[in-house]
């Protein structure tokens, strides 16, 4: 006999959302909702209609900054891109930088904490469950605010493993939005997982390097040059961005060549001084081994250290760097 599955009623249904709000959820602080029209702290509060083309498609675009006491990195930069984002799939951006600001700024204060990371979702909106957006009531805006973990001390002291993926790759127009399909990505760090590896990078059928689940990839190849792979199929995060910008100041110092594009392919990684993830919540994070091999002597190189140690700094003593939330 299968048990019988009841009816709640809207009071009972409430309550039972109010229980299923697990642990994991003590990390979720505040989040607007343009549909409620202001900001939640109860985590079992932080819900999306069902209907929303976002959640059962995939329609709409996001942003993930970090906030680090009170100040928000590369802010500006992700606005631009999460409106470049919208543009691109159509999907009309009612909220001027100006206004996304004042919200987050009043969600960050609902926070009650200092070190943040700041995901900006817009969706499609609900209305509706086929394919097509026309159905759509939105846009409709979400800001969720999450504590922020970077990782521990000892990811830099000991380095990171890396899985070698085989994926098909995105294709050079998804891979230039911040789209909320992410189902490759989930791929990458499932089959990371599978073999006993912190992170995970796709290779796709070509042999070539592209990028990992969130993060993207660099090596300092044999010459001193700090190598990320082609652009196209990859989307460049706004860390690399910034980086390109301030790695010139370690090429007048000797510590690098300097940075260029160029095709990786596994052997690159293998043959490389350093390999390193480069991410909003991670800056640079070296990698010591890659499916099981060590990178260089396996142990973390002096390029990468230098390379976070800039992003550190340009987030502390730049103040055109960031954005005051909280």
């Amino acid at each position: 006999m299968h048990p019988q599955i009841p009816l709640m009623s809207p009071s009972q249904a409430v309550e039972a959302a109010r229980r299923a709000a697990g642990e994991w959820t003590r990390e979720y602080l505040a989040m607007y909702s343009s549909l409620l029209g202001g900001i939640v702290t109860e985590p079992w509060l932080m819900n999306l209609p069902v209907d929303e083309h976002m959640v059962h498609r995939g329609d709409g675009v996001f942003e993930a900054c970090k906030c680090v006491g009170g100040k928000a990195y590369l802010w500006d930069r992700h606005l631009k891109r999460l409106a470049r984002s919208a543009q691109a799939v159509g999907l009309a951006l009612p909220w001027t930088e100006q206004e996304l600001t004042h919200i987050a700024r009043a969600t960050a204060a609902a926070s009650g904490e200092m070190d943040l990371v700041v995901r900006i979702y817009v969706g499609r909106g609900p209305g509706g469950f086929s394919a097509d957006p026309r159905e759509c009531q939105g846009p409709t805006l979400y800001i969720v605010l999450t504590r922020l973990h970077p990782p521990g001390p000892e990811a830099y002291e000991q380095g990171v493993s890396l899985a070698l993926v085989g994926l098909a790759p995105r294709g050079r127009f998804y891979a230039g939005i911040k789209t909320c399909n992410y189902l490759p990505s989930a791929l990458v760090r499932l089959s990371a997982a599978a073999k006993g590896a912190d992170y995970g990078v796709w290779v796709d059928p070509e042999g070539m390097v592209g990028e990992g689940a969130t993060e993207n990839i660099a090596i300092v190849d044999e010459d001193g040059w700090v190598c990320l792979p082609m652009p196209g199929a990859i989307l460049e995060g706004i860390t690399v961005g910034r980086l390109r910008e301030l790695a010139p100041s370690l090429a007048d110092q000797g510590v690098i060549k300097g940075l260029r594009t160029c095709p990786l392919r596994p052997r690159d990684l293998f043959e490389a001084r350093e390999v390193m993830l480069i991410g909003t919540t991670i800056d640079v994070l070296p990698a010591t081994v890659i499916d099981g091999r060590r990178v260089g002597d396996g142990r973390p190189g002096p390029v990468a250290r230098a390379l976070r140690q800039l992003l550190v700094e340009d987030l502390v003593t730049n103040p055109s760097s960031t954005t005051q939330l909280v």
